[in-house]
């Protein structure tokens, strides 16, 4: 007898960010996951580190900027 196995929860992330004190690498976080196109990582980390995201703004790479600004206004 075979059991089916749901796909359904494979690919929800249940894992809550990591809050992060860290500029420095938060800022290598972000850069890292625009870089593979991991835009909903990105959105989930900046709003789990609202105060950290807004310091590290400066230190993330010029693409980035404008969509880690969108987030934290939150049209992003």
């Amino acid at each position: 007898m075979a059991v089916e196995m749901s796909n359904d929860n494979i690919h929800k992330n249940t894992v809550r960010p990591p809050k992060i004190t860290s500029v420095r690498k938060l800022t290598r976080i972000l850069n890292d996951a625009m870089r593979n196109g991991e835009k909903e990582l990105v959105k989930e980390t900046v709003l789990e580190n609202t105060e950290t995201a807004k310091k590290a703004i400066p230190y993330l790479n010029m693409k980035y900027r404008h969509y880690v600004r969108k987030v934290l206004e939150g049209s992003g």
